[in-house]
């Protein structure tokens, strides 16, 4: 892959790492990968295998499509699922629930 390719796949991690609220570290951590390697990564200096991809994505909640591709929908989801991710438990049933009602009411028109 090239080095133009390789930086904006870098990007995005970090971009979602970011919104994410994590340092490298602890997103290493959550991903499975060594520190130094993720950000080698994020500069663009190496690219992902599809087992790292998808660990990233996972450990992210975010798609693949985002990260090797730009689809900002999923920078949108990302940002909904951090949204989510910081209520207490007791209110994710409720958030969730209203989330889909405003799905549905949407999709009628």
């Amino acid at each position: 892959m090239n080095k133009e390719f390789n930086m904006l796949v870098g990007m995005r991690i970090r971009q979602t790492r970011e919104l994410m609220g994590l340092t490298r570290e602890r997103f290493s951590e959550l991903c499975g990968v060594s520190d130094s390697f993720l950000a080698d990564v994020e500069r663009g200096k190496k690219g992902l295998s599809v087992e790292t991809l998808y660990k990233i994505c996972t450990s992210a909640n975010v798609s693949p499509n985002y990260i090797v591709l730009g689809n900002d929908n999923s920078s949108d989801t990302a940002a909904i699922t951090d949204m989510l991710s910081k209520l207490d438990k007791k209110y994710v049933d409720s958030a969730s629930g209203i989330l889909s009602e405003f799905i549905k009411a949407i999709k009628i028109k």
